[in-house]
C-alpha cells in the first residue's frame, strides 16, 4: 500500500516528467531535478509519443531521493472501460509487449488522479532488455473504440534507465544488480563493435 508521502512524491514526479512533454520524441531522455527548499532530488527517465486518443502518452520512471521509485504510463487524459476495484484502487487489464517478446496481459493500477497507469517495478528488467531498435507497446481498453495500442521507441533507453535505476539501487535491489550487469555487457559489446569497425592498417 502506498503511503501519503509516496503518493505525493509520485504525483510530483509525474508532473515533472510531463512538464517538458513533446509529441513523438525519437529517443529517451533523462534528467535530474533538485529542490533545495524541499530537500528533494528526483532522477527522471522518459519518452513521449502522440497518445491519440489520449492527447499524449509518456512512458516514465523516476527515483525520489534515492528511496521512492515510480514506473508508469502518463497520459494527457485517460478514459478506460471495465476494470476491477482492488484494495480501494481501480485496476485494468492492459496488454504489454516488450519488443519482439510474446504479448502479456497485466492487471495494472490506475493512479489517484486517473491519468497514470502504474507498471510493476519487477517488469523493469524486461523493459531494459528490449533492443533499442524495437519498441515497447501497450494495449488499453478504450471506452469508445475498443482497444487502443500505443508504441514507445526504445532508442536511448538503456542509458536513461540505468541512470534512474542506479539512483534507486537500494530500493530496487536485484533489479538494479541485473541492470548494472547488463549495462557492463552492453558497453563492452559496443566497444568491441566500435573497434571492429575501425579500418585495419595495411
Amino acid at each position: 500500500m502506498r503511503t501519503i508521502a509516496t503518493i505525493l512524491a509520485a504525483m510530483l514526479a509525474v508532473a515533472l516528467a510531463t512538464s517538458a512533454f513533446g509529441q513523438d520524441e525519437a529517443a529517451w531522455t533523462s534528467r535530474v531535478t533538485e529542490d533545495d527548499f524541499a530537500e528533494s532530488t528526483i532522477h527522471i527517465a522518459s519518452v513521449g509519443v502522440d497518445g491519440n486518443p489520449y492527447k499524449w502518452a509518456r512512458l516514465f520512471m523516476n527515483c525520489h531521493n534515492g528511496t521512492s521509485f515510480n514506473f508508469g504510463l502518463a497520459f494527457g487524459y485517460l478514459n478506460l472501460t471495465g476494470g476491477d476495484w482492488i484494495g480501494g484502487s481501480k485496476h485494468y487489464r492492459v496488454g504489454v509487449k516488450y519488443g519482439s517478446s510474446p504479448a502479456q496481459t497485466k492487471l495494472l493500477q490506475e493512479s489517484a488522479d486517473g491519468d497514470t497507469i502504474w507498471l510493476d517495478k519487477e517488469d523493469l528488467t524486461d523493459l531494459y532488455y528490449v533492443p533499442e531498435t524495437e519498441n515497447f507497446a501497450v494495449r488499453l481498453p478504450y471506452y469508445r473504440d475498443g482497444n487502443v495500442t500505443i508504441r514507445f521507441p526504445m532508442t536511448g533507453s538503456r542509458e536513461a534507465i540505468a541512470t534512474v535505476v542506479d539512483a534507486c539501487k537500494t530500493e530496487l535491489g536485484l533489479v538494479a544488480e541485473l541492470v548494472a550487469a547488463f549495462q557492463d555487457v552492453y558497453k563492452r559489446k559496443e566497444r568491441e563493435q566500435s573497434e571492429s569497425d575501425q579500418p585495419q592498417e595495411p
